[in-house]
């Protein structure tokens, strides 16, 4: 059954509303997802989905019927809202009609003990768009992950959630200390590879390079083996 939301107050907009914030999406262990192609993916992997809300554009196209016909053979709970308020709770201008509070994904640390595994590591990385396309550009290469030193923007938000299109579905992420002994534990002494960003690329360097930001040598430590790098220097590929 769709429900009507006629008011800004609605719990699952406030919900919604809520997932904007890092603090919520810790909290309730959820993030939002946007977009038909991102949410059917979702429900093929079997990624628990606690509610959805949509237009009432969305629901009369051919493609959002369809997916709202495989939200309600889930049973997921569904609203409906018009475009002023459902704007609002995308947070953004030019939302894409429906919008899913799903279970951030849970990945096994055992991961990180994969011989041989290559792990594109975050430092620091502020710019979400960056982060989104970065994300794409390691599953496109055969990536085993994504480990995010602290301090890196958050990979859930909605910003990155939309630039990585679908991508945090896909590679497990992980979140380790800035720390020295934070990253050790957590790859080098696992024996998997890592490749890090950094302010700066030399081709002579064993490191890969910066977007933005990056990382600075302290918080960085040579990988065991780079069969190839990718140099991102001041947010542009080169």
């Amino acid at each position: 059954m769709i429900k009507r939301i006629t008011s800004k107050d609605n719990p699952a907009l406030k919900t919604f509303r809520q997932l904007q914030t890092r603090k919520y999406r810790e909290r309730l262990g959820e993030f939002v997802l946007e977009g038909p192609t991102v949410i059917s993916e979702a429900l093929e992997q079997g990624t628990p989905i606690r509610m959805a809300v949509f237009t009432d554009d969305f629901r009369e196209d051919p493609k959002g019927r369809a997916l709202i016909r495989k939200m309600e053979e889930e049973r997921i709970p569904l609203y409906c809202t018009e475009e002023g308020l459902f704007r609002d709770a995308a947070g953004t201008q030019t939302p894409q009609g429906v919008l899913a509070a799903a279970k951030i994904p849970y990945w096994d640390p055992d991961i990180l003990t994969e011989e041989g595994s290559c792990f594109l590591v975050l430092d620091r990385v502020q710019d979400p768009g960056n982060i989104g396309t970065m994300v794409r550009t390691a599953e496109a290469a055969g990536f085993r992950g994504i480990v995010a030193v602290k301090g890196t923007a958050d990979l859930y938000s909605g910003k990155v959630s939309r630039a990585a299109a679908g991508g945090l579905l896909r590679l497990p992420v992980f979140t380790v200390d800035s720390g020295a002994a934070g990253r050790k534990s957590s790859v080098r002494t696992r024996g998997a590879t890592s490749m890090t960003t950094m302010r700066r690329w030399r081709r002579t360097s064993p490191w890969s390079s910066a977007t933005r930001r990056g990382a600075s040598r302290r918080n960085c430590w040579p990988a065991r083996t780079f069969p190839w790098a990718f140099p991102w220097k001041d947010g542009q590929n080169p």
